[in-house]
């Protein structure tokens, strides 16, 4: 699988270290090599994020429901200031829910690999997962169903004060009128 596949979850797994749920995508290409690479990062990221917003990671990996999530991007060429940039701006995104965007660079080479390894034996730093934080001046927040389903109820009970708004469940709502008169209404495609 690849970045280049933005409709396939490359691998999900639970992190032995830290028990995260772990969904992990990959790329192998020359970031400068393939000029649309960010935008399939960036499209990739936005199916990721579908896929747990949507609840189909916690409905295909029940076991993965209430530990934290950690999106990774494995990556054999280093990280060129766009795809930086699209790292960034999606643990903006979704920081709010909360999942951790990381990237981790992989090397083909098995003699650079093995280096790798004895540096870190003797005292040198292994490389391993990166972290993105969002811009500090990141606004746009992704939300959970639950926290959609909020907020719009909110709104509508401020724009229609004398109706009665309720969340039935996830997306699906209630709002009866001044007379007792109810209706029902579904925020998935909102």
């Amino acid at each position: 699988m690849s970045v280049k596949q933005p409709d396939v979850i490359d691998f999900v797994a639970r992190d032995p270290n830290t028990g995260d749920a772990l969904l992990v995508m990959v790329e192998v290409r020359d970031w400068n090599s393939s000029p649309i690479a960010t935008q399939q990062l960036d499209a990739k990221l936005a199916a990721y994020s579908e896929f747990i917003l949507s609840g189909a990671l916690a409905r295909q990996f029940p076991e993965a429901a209430n530990r934290p999530v950690r999106i990774q991007l494995d990556h054999f060429c280093p990280i060129t200031e766009a795809a930086g940039t699209k790292l960034r701006e999606w643990a903006g995104k979704l920081s709010g829910i909360p999942v951790s965007v990381w990237s981790h660079r992989r090397y083909w080479n098995p003699l650079l690999k093995f280096l790798c390894t004895i540096a870190a034996k003797f005292g040198g730093s292994r490389p391993g997962p990166v972290r993105w934080l969002p811009e500090s001046n990141s606004k746009l927040v992704l939300l959970t169903s639950a926290q959609f389903a909020a907020e719009f109820c909110d709104a509508l009970r401020l724009a229609v004060p004398d109706h009665r708004v309720q969340i039935v469940k996830d997306l699906e709502i209630r709002v009866v009128d001044p007379t007792g008169r109810g209706s029902g209404g579904f925020l998935d495609n909102a």
